[in-house]
């Protein structure tokens, strides 16, 4: 049975990595909203973040990413969905990293596993899991340098805010690296690891040309909403492609979930 259907191609924004897609939708929707969360759960107050706002963000943890070393090298992230999460995803692809996402509910064990088999030297982590974290460290020689997305107590930890101002203060005093890196598009850019169903994790190797070849021809064929929801976990392929992004790249408003159990239905 033939099926002489038609379906309509939708409208993409193509582009080659994701240092242009962060600065390509901020010159375009400079004053549209690219995120909207909360703190915490209970708030009244709704964060809103601009394109042009997110793009400075972005570019300033890029910048001091690049003055703790972290270029060319295996970075792990691992957290909750967030802004800072997001932001610190798409800063380490701009400068060349190879980011390790990892999910943050497996044991202290199994995440010490991982940093070991990815060779990674950089932890960027949550508030809430540090923990964790503190106990996964003990196992991991390799590690180096770690990077909490909040206030960590971890000795010699860094802090977002502290990489965030000195990427500025850089940035402000003439520092040009963050733009001055050619990406390579086919060079190794993330490891992201299988839920190990039948066995043991498995590292699946990408570039940002997987990526984003997937993504600027994936969204040919669906229609992007001005506004999606985020409630899959931010090292999920599916969540950091296509809501991550997808969304970002068209111009979308990404509604940061605080949870399913506080989404109403």
């Amino acid at each position: 049975m033939s099926n002489n259907a038609k379906y309509p191609l939708y409208e993409t924004t193509v582009f080659e990595d994701f240092r242009i897609m962060t600065e390509n939708v901020a010159k375009k929707y400079p004053d549209r909203i690219a995120f909207s969360y909360k703190k915490n759960p209970n708030d009244t107050n709704i964060i809103h973040v601009t394109y042009s706002e997110a793009r400075d963000y972005i570019r300033n943890i890029g910048t001091g990413l690049i003055h703790l070393g972290c270029r060319d090298k295996h970075v792990a992230i691992i957290g909750e969905t967030s802004y800072e999460w997001i932001c610190f995803y798409f800063s380490l692809m701009a400068i060349g990293a190879v980011t390790v996402p990892i999910d943050r509910e497996i044991s202290s064990e199994e995440m010490s596993r991982i940093l070991n088999f990815a060779d990674c030297e950089y932890v960027v982590y949550g508030k809430s899991i540090e923990g964790k974290i503190e106990e996964a460290l003990k196992t991991a020689p390799g590690i180096k340098t770690v990077v909490c997305m909040g206030k960590g107590s971890i000795n010699g930890a860094y802090n977002l805010s502290d990489v965030e101002s000195m990427g500025k203060e850089r940035f402000e005093n003439g520092d040009n690296s963050y733009y001055d890196y050619e990406i390579d598009p086919d060079r190794l850019a993330t490891i992201v690891f299988t839920s190990g169903t039948t066995g043991k994790g498995k590292g699946v190797m990408l570039s940002q040309k997987n990526i984003v070849s997937d993504m600027t021809q994936g969204m040919y064929l669906f229609s992007i909403t001005p506004k999606t929801l985020s409630v899959l976990p931010p090292h999920h392929t599916y969540g950091s492609t296509v809501v991550f992004v997808g969304h970002f790249a068209q111009g979308s408003c990404i509604c940061i979930s605080c949870g399913l159990k506080h989404i109403a239905y």
